[in-house]
């Protein structure tokens, strides 16, 4: 587990109010849409594909709002059509750890050892987390390199 800042800057996001076993489906479709955004646009590409998840459940009887994400540089807003929008997003302070491997590995592998060792050093979660693609092959590939980050209370955010 490492704690840092993250400070990802402007993005264009779909949001979407999901439980957990959509997400796959609707990240596809979310993609190919800002995808064909950009592809029509003067937009640049400036990081990889952020997940932002909203008070996750554990459970998949539990709905959730998700914003796909995908850092640009450039105008947006001569451009934003449907259901695509724009922001800014602010200075994350949060927990992490990389995953590499299939998507089926990444909650045993990935979210619960970082979720108990923030338990073991008592990380008291913003609500927020995200998960990073810094590398993505399909869901079965050992290839992909997902960052797994949940947002963390500091002293001045308790105040």
């Amino acid at each position: 587990m490492q704690i840092k800042h993250t400070s990802p800057g402007q993005v264009l996001f779909i949001r979407k109010r999901l439980y957990i076993s959509d997400v796959g489906p609707a990240s596809v479709d979310c993609s190919r849409q800002i995808q064909d955004l950009i592809d029509r646009s003067n937009l640049h590409v400036t990081g990889p594909w952020h997940f932002i998840a909203y008070y996750l459940p554990q459970d998949d009887q539990t709905e959730f709002d998700i914003d796909f994400c995908l850092p640009v540089s450039g105008e947006c807003g001569e451009f934003l059509k449907g259901d695509i929008e724009a922001k800014y997003l602010s200075d994350f302070h949060c927990a992490t750890c990389v995953f590499e491997g299939p998507l089926d590995d990444l909650f045993v592998k990935g979210y619960q050892p970082l979720l108990q060792e923030m338990k073991d050093e008592q990380c008291r979660l913003t609500g927020e987390s995200r998960e990073v693609y810094h590398n993505w092959s399909g869901p079965d590939s050992d290839k992909n390199v997902v960052e797994i980050q949940f947002g963390i209370q500091t002293d001045t955010t308790l105040s």
